[in-house]
């Protein structure tokens, strides 16, 4: 049997819209698209930003990390025999 994929966001628009149908004769999509869409779109933006420069962050502290090099046991500082 094969399933459908469901979203979570595919189903809060979908019952935001179908109660706004069912309580009323229409539906307002200005509110729809004033408030349900642009977030949609503009909450990814306002976790990515965030996200890249903390990326950059890292990379930056990072950047004169011998990637090459693992460190053994024995190098490890307080290794006690």
């Amino acid at each position: 049997m094969v399933r459908p994929a469901s979203s979570s966001s595919h189903a809060l628009i979908g019952g935001l819209i179908g109660s706004a149908l069912v309580s009323s004769d229409r539906v307002k999509w200005e509110g729809v698209v004033s408030h349900v869409l642009v977030s949609m779109v503009i909450s990814p933006l306002i976790g990515l930003v965030p996200g890249y420069l903390f990326m950059l962050a890292v990379l930056w502290v990072f950047r004169r990390a011998n990637v090459h090099r693992a460190p053994t046991l024995l190098s490890t500082p307080g290794f006690v025999r």
